[in-house]
């Protein structure tokens, strides 16, 4: 009966797809993105400018940010992240490749 009841409200399938994206999240996170110059690496990168708005903003030392240190800021989170989120797409793929033929 139980099981039933797993079958038939999804939560077999959420658990499943749950633990396929902590997978993928956890196997891809530890993936450094590239280092570029002025961007990701450097004195005055937009890493630097990242990591010194962020901590002024948890200390309450800053209210506004200006738009141009927002796209900094923006530019270089796409920069570092882009390695994992490209790889944790490929992996997807695969995986709804194989799951689509089973069926």
């Amino acid at each position: 009966m139980a099981a039933n009841w797993l079958a038939e409200s999804g939560i077999a399938e959420k658990a499943d797809w749950l633990r396929r994206e902590f997978l993928t999240g956890a196997g891809t996170g530890f993936i450094p993105g590239p280092k570029i110059t002025g961007i990701t690496a450097g004195r005055g990168g937009f890493g630097q400018v990242t990591k010194q708005v962020v901590t002024k903003a948890a200390r309450g030392q800053i209210k506004n940010i200006a738009g141009s240190t927002a796209q900094k800021m923006i530019v270089h989170q796409a920069a570092t992240q882009t390695p994992a989120w490209v790889l944790g797409g490929a992996i997807k793929g695969v995986e709804e490749r194989f799951s689509s033929s089973k069926k």
